[in-house]
């Protein structure tokens, strides 16, 4: 695994939290309008990287 460090102001690291939050919701939605499990499962994989994604914004941060 490769880290990358980089900073970032609180109001950069906001945006990117913000950003993260829109595409959580987007995959809820694009979630509820399919009918196949095998979508569902592979979209709640995605929504569940993204969640952890974004704790690791709002908690670690970047710095």
């Amino acid at each position: 695994m490769n880290v990358v460090v980089i900073s970032l102001t609180d109001r950069e690291q906001t945006l990117l939290s913000d950003s993260v939050l829109t595409m959580i919701e987007n995959a809820g939605q694009a979630q509820r309008l399919v009918c196949d499990t095998e979508s569902q499962k592979a979209i709640d994989i995605h929504i569940k990287e993204l969640q952890a994604l974004n704790r690791k914004l709002c908690t670690t941060g970047i710095r």
